[in-house]
């Protein structure tokens, strides 16, 4: 069985929260993600094909989705990523009579449909975490989640209140109400005095 790394076994997690979720990150965003909340700087351009690689390894072993399939590229979502097409038809070789985009649609309608992450989770000896239709990220993941979906939408210099952003998270994650304090995420952390941690945005 494959033995992930500690990175690998952060990124098996995240994963697992997109596909609960059943939405995808750009692979510039898992980068910033692995550097603003674990400290891993990780180049987004060929530092996450072997650990994605591993994770849809292990994913196969334990007869599960490919989970690497919810990472896209920010610019061209609908394209397939040649090193996940490749790991796949290693992975599953009638994929290779398949074309890059049909093998793509089939392993997201897989991770769409299964319920059982937490096989994953328990191989990952995370107990704490157990399986629900909600995700496990941190409060800062998913105020910059919302944040990336409200820029997508208004573009940049759009007013979010307090209440909004509490209500969403609320929303989208059970999240507790006590637990989100926006003015804690949302100042300026691009500055050269300014700790480097956190979601990389001034305002929403």
């Amino acid at each position: 069985m494959t033995k992930l790394s500690k990175i690998e076994r952060v990124i098996a997690r995240l994963l697992v929260d997109l596909a609960i979720r059943k939405t995808s990150i750009p692979y510039s965003d898992l980068s910033k993600i692995l550097e603003r909340e674990y400290g891993e700087k990780i180049n987004e351009h060929f530092g996450l094909s072997k650990p994605l690689g591993n994770v849809a390894t292990l994913c196969n072993e334990l007869g599960l989705p490919i989970l690497s399939v919810r990472i896209e590229y920010k610019n061209n979502p609908s394209k397939t990523a040649e090193g996940f097409y490749d790991i796949a038809c290693k992975l599953k070789p009638a994929y290779k009579s398949m074309k890059p985009n049909e093998v793509r649609n089939k392993e997201l309608e897989l991770t769409r449909n299964f319920t059982e992450w937490q096989l994953l989770l328990d191989y990952l000896d995370d107990k704490t975490i157990q399986y629900s239709q909600e995700p496990s990220l941190t409060i800062s993941e998913q105020i910059a989640l919302f944040a990336g979906d409200i820029i997508a939408q208004n573009g940049i210099g759009h007013i979010v209140s307090t209440q909004e952003i509490i209500n969403e998270l609320i929303k989208r994650h059970g999240t507790n109400q006590n637990s989100v304090l926006p003015f804690d995420y949302c100042y300026n952390r691009l500055s050269d005095n300014s700790p480097r941690k956190g979601p990389l945005f001034l305002s929403i």
